[in-house]
């Protein structure tokens, strides 16, 4: 099992068949149990209302949210919420919880092993929490702009994101109107 931001979730792969599979039958298991258990709390309250507690639809297709991520040259921690980072594009505010705010690595965006590449959205290198928030639209576009941004600089300059001068690409995100610390 994994933590969501929500709660257990199965953690399951998600490139094959079989992994999503597994993961709706655990999935929908999991949602059983919960209502389940919510009818039970509704039972012990009296009664009253339990037979009012029923899912009245499961969704129709997955909720897988992480199949693939790049290894990256810097990693969006849970630790960096609300501090500064040297080589932030940006930052990114969590829609769930009042005053907790990343800066977003350039790293971020630049797999270890990998020339030419840049990563977007839920595919750059992120952990636990910090994750949630830099998968969610923000973040995705976030992270697209600055892979957008970088990538033109990369191809006038005839050399690789990676490198790039991240100053570059903080004054390129900084003339499109992002602001890049806390």
């Amino acid at each position: 099992m994994d933590k969501g931001y929500d709660g257990p979730s199965p953690k399951r792969s998600g490139v094959d068949g079989k992994g999503v599979s597994q993961f709706l039958v655990d999935s929908r298991r999991l949602a059983r149990e919960r209502v389940a258990a919510r009818q039970a709390e509704a039972a012990t309250d009296g009664g009253e209302g339990r037979e009012n507690f029923y899912p009245t639809a499961l969704p129709t297709m997955h909720g897988i949210r992480m199949t693939r991520q790049i290894d990256g040259q810097e990693v969006v921690k849970d630790a960096m919420v609300n501090q500064h980072c040297g080589t932030s594009i940006g930052m990114i505010a969590d829609c769930r919880k009042d005053d907790a705010v990343w800066e977003v690595p350039y790293g971020s965006l630049l797999p270890r092993n990998v020339e030419n590449l840049l990563v977007a959205g839920r595919c750059s290198a992120a952990e636990d929490y910090a994750w949630q928030v830099t998968r969610l639209m923000q973040g995705a576009a976030l992270t697209g702009q600055a892979a957008g941004v970088a990538a033109g600089m990369a191809v006038r300059a005839r050399t690789s994101p990676a490198k790039l001068d991240v100053a570059d690409v903080q004054k390129g995100m900084e003339s499109r109107g992002q602001s890049l610390h806390v």
